[in-house]
Parts: structure tokens; sequence; C-alpha cells
């Protein structure tokens, strides 16, 4: 009984260092909040999108990397999904102190098992964001050069 208790241990604490080397090395923001919404954890990309430490992001402070115009719908998108216990996948801008604005598809999930709460990735979308346009322009113009 000895031997497999410290063999689950064991196990346990390679999947718990499995699980922080992928969180540090992931080219994706990961977060996860608790039942109400509070942010419990934030890895060092989603850090690098918000301008913010891992303290600052605690609880509620989350939401001040949203971007103003955006923070309202994703914070009642998240509270939906709590009380729902049901999946987000959300794009919003995400601004830093200094300025600096990053487009990114917000997903998150419930976790069912442990307590309640999410987790979810950030993903950079900047790109798409900015590409968008020019395609589009792009597509207007042979459109009207072909007609």
């Amino acid at each position: 009984m000895e031997k497999k208790l410290y063999e689950l241990i064991e196990e346990l604490e390679e999947t718990k260092e499995m699980y922080k080397t992928l969180s540090r090395v992931s080219p994706v923001g990961i977060f996860r909040t608790d039942e109400n919404g509070k942010c419990v954890y934030v890895n060092e990309k989603w850090r690098e999108f918000a301008g913010m430490t891992q303290e600052e992001a605690q609880g509620d402070n989350w939401s001040n990397a949203i971007h103003p115009d955006d923070r309202q719908h994703v914070v009642e998108a998240l509270q939906v999904c709590n009380d729902n216990n049901s999946d987000l996948s959300i794009e919003c801008r995400m601004m830093r102190p200094d300025g600096k604005i990053t487009w990114v598809l917000a997903q998150a999930s419930c976790v069912n098992s442990g307590g309640k709460g999410h987790v979810g990735t950030v993903t950079d979308i900047t790109g798409k964001k900015e590409f968008l346009p020019q395609l589009m322009e792009i597509k207007l113009a042979k459109k009207c050069r072909s007609a």
C-alpha cells in the first residue's frame, strides 16, 4: 500500500511538472478562473499580452487587461459560461498599460473535477485582424475591375 501511494505521488509530481513546462513554453496565453470568474492563474504569455504580473492579474483584476471597449462584453460572457457551465469562445482586445493592443481569441472550458471555474487560452490573432481589411480591399478592387 505504501509503495502504491509513493508511486501515485511520484506520478502526480511528474504530471504537475509536465503541465508547468507546457504552460511555460506555450505560444498562447493560459488562464484559470474559479467558480466566481476570479483569476487564480495566468501563464507567462498571458502576462506578456496583458503587461501584468501574476499578482496583478489575480481576482477580478484580470479584466483590466481587456480593452475598455470590450471589457463588459467579455466579463458578461464569462459570467454566462460560469452560470451555465458552458464553454467560451470570444474575440477581444487585450491592452497593456503601455497602450499596446493585441487582438486575441479567448477560449475556455469548464473545469468539472476538483472544483468549478474555467481553464482557457488566449491566442494572438492580431495579424488576422489587421490583414482582413486589406484582403477585403483587394477582393473589392478585383470585383470592380472585372465589372
